[in-house]
């Protein structure tokens, strides 16, 4: 081999080395559970804090909302070990902070937090099609049609006015109309006024399911 030969080749592996260099690992390009989190799951929802549930519940919800998400395998294991872990921790550092909640889940199947977070879905991309457009997409009577109506549609975001509906209440309205509002009965079955009932009663906490 020439000289010229042999300093081509050296030269050629100088750089094939400082590009593995360069490169990033693959440890450093693998998103972390937050990021998978924030992704995935907040194309639907708002995003909760990690203590919103405790460990237990995370761990069913992430079961089952990552076939809705279709997550892979290790895209779900990150996500459980972050929402699980950040709840342990911030349990353990904050015992007595925002732990309402999670204390009333405790004696909760998980199952059951499940079915209220997919129905809160569900009750969402239902209220989206048949009531946003004149409730608004906020609950606030505010919609693109609002200006059609006087008065105008119920501010659903309204804790003192709808705390004093009950759900079957709710239910009457929704599957008979009232006033310029048209009942749903003919259109949406009974569960899917459940669903909406259930998404309703978020917006008046701010928390609209998302």
């Amino acid at each position: 081999m020439t000289k010229q030969s042999m300093l081509k080749t050296a030269l050629a592996g100088t750089t094939v080395l400082a590009a593995l260099l360069a490169a990033p690992s693959p440890a450093s390009t693998q998103e972390s559970g937050a990021e998978v989190w924030g992704r995935t799951c907040g194309r639907c929802h708002r995003m909760q804090p990690p203590n919103k549930y405790d460990a237990r519940h995370w761990e069913a919800i992430v079961r089952h909302m990552a076939l809705n998400a279709r997550m892979t395998a290790d895209e779900e294991a990150a996500v459980s070990e972050f929402l699980m872990g950040a709840a342990r921790r911030l349990a353990a550092e904050s015992p007595s902070e925002g732990s309402v909640e999670v204390a009333q889940l405790a004696s909760v199947d998980p199952a059951i937090v499940v079915a209220e977070l997919i129905a809160r879905a569900e009750g969402d991309a239902i209220y989206k099609k048949q009531c946003a457009a004149c409730h608004g997409d906020s609950g606030e009577g505010d919609g693109p049609a609002a200006g059609a109506f006087n008065p105008k549609p119920t501010d659903l975001t309204d804790a003192d006015r709808m705390s004093e509906l009950t759900d079957d209440q709710l239910l009457t309205v929704l599957k008979d109309g009232k006033g310029a509002m048209p009942g749903f009965s003919a259109i949406l079955k009974i569960e899917d006024l459940q669903a909406l009932i259930e998404y309703l009663r978020t917006l008046t906490d701010g928390d609209d399911g998302r």
